[in-house]
């Protein structure tokens, strides 16, 4: 009887052993079942849409070549930037701020008006870049527009900038500082209507000073207006432009944007032309813009070293990211 009791005890004990390593083994069975395998993980991943690489806008400088202080390539259409670097600083503009200029007085006058250089002639830099026009010249605002535009004169940005202020205030007797002044607050107040928030200007030439600036992504925002304006496309698209002084005389004048120049090494027909700007302060700038693909895209190279090398960077920004 003893014997069978021992006998029967001992089962017992084999019973349980065997049922506890059955759960241990359940167990492991389970925590391996969470475990993902690396193979099939790898296929699966690989069976996935490659994403495609995010724009990364650069904060560096020195990271492109030629050096830029900022730049960027814009679609129109798609709203979207292929490439940007530095878009949010704040940037000395030079003479790129004259699509504003161009662009305020056509919105206060008709390109027929009949502008007349003055005293203010008098305010511009000596060292300034000129359209050759003179005290008590006669012009159209769209002959001036084009030696705003083409040689980028800085005497036609003030001739401008007063007529269209005292056109504006005609109940004032405003001396040549003020009107430009006022001029000025007409810019400020249509770059905020286009969405330029972090801008401010503080003449019609672009001439450095620290309170006249802009943001590569603010000019982006000019820019693209500047593409819905008739009269500033066909007149930044013109490589050469003679016109005939009232007085008598006349002048020629030159695009310095080499993209529309068709004897230039640079020279691309489907360039929209824009506008290029220099200074001690800004460097050598360029805003183009370019039809790629059915598509309008806007350009920026601005800070460069060199004035060629804003066209070298233009033109690898166009060919790579367009």
């Amino acid at each position: 009887m003893r014997y069978t009791f021992l006998k029967l005890a001992a089962m017992l004990c084999c019973a349980v052993v065997f049922l506890s390593s059955c759960a241990k083994g359940d167990t492991s069975a389970e925590e391996n079942s969470s475990t993902p395998d690396p193979v099939s993980s790898a296929v699966q991943e690989s069976s996935q849409p490659e994403k495609p690489k995010p724009v990364v806008f650069n904060t560096i400088q020195g990271d492109t070549d030629p050096f830029s202080t900022a730049s960027a390539v814009y679609c129109v259409e798609s709203k979207t930037y292929s490439f940007g670097k530095n878009l949010e600083t704040r940037l000395s503009i030079a003479s790129t701020t004259k699509l504003l200029t161009a662009a305020v007085a056509l919105k206060y006058m008709k390109p027929d008006d009949v502008l007349t250089a003055g005293s203010e002639l008098g305010l511009i830099d000596p060292q300034s870049t000129t359209c050759y026009v003179y005290y008590g010249c006669e012009m159209t605002l769209s002959d001036l527009l084009g030696g705003l535009l083409i040689p980028s004169g800085n005497d036609a940005a003030y001739v401008i900038a007063v007529n269209v202020a005292r056109a504006q205030q005609s109940g004032k007797q405003l001396t040549d500082k003020q009107a430009v002044d006022y001029f000025c607050k007409l810019m400020n107040d249509f770059a905020l209507e286009l969405g330029m928030t972090d801008s401010h200007f503080v003449n019609p030439d672009g001439w450095d000073d620290p309170q006249h600036y802009s943001t590569a992504a603010d000019m982006v925002k000019l820019a693209e207006y500047a593409l819905t304006v008739p009269e500033i496309c066909e007149t930044m698209t013109t490589a050469y432009k003679t016109v005939n002084f009232s007085a008598g005389g006349y002048a020629t004048w030159t695009n310095n944007n080499y993209f529309v120049i068709p004897q230039s090494n640079y020279y691309d027909p489907n360039a929209l032309g824009m506008k290029t700007g220099t200074t001690e302060k800004a460097g050598y700038c360029l805003i183009s813009a370019f039809k790629r693909n059915s598509k309008t895209y806007i350009c920026l190279a601005m800070g460069c070293n060199t004035d060629l090398d804003r066209f070298e960077l233009t033109k690898k920004l166009i060919e790579s990211y367009t």
